[in-house]
């Protein structure tokens, strides 16, 4: 929230470790969904940090109806 990096920097990646385990079924489809926002550092350090973006939205524009897509 502060805009600083815990890890890495607007120019460099950092890279950080989610512990994780599961035991793989046969015949089982398996669906994992990572959540960023944590994780550690490679000494095992918490890193608790959201991920930063921006987003941006604008309106609506009437197009061309007679644009010739071609396959």
């Amino acid at each position: 929230q502060s805009g600083g990096y815990l890890l890495g920097s607007a120019d460099s990646y950092g890279t950080i470790y989610v512990p994780f385990g599961d035991t793989w079924v046969a015949g089982k489809r398996h669906i994992y969904t990572l959540i960023f926002g944590g994780g550690y550092t490679d000494q095992g350090e918490a890193v608790l940090n959201p991920i930063q973006f921006d987003a941006e939205t604008t309106g609506w524009v009437d197009a061309n109806s007679n644009v010739n897509v071609k396959p």
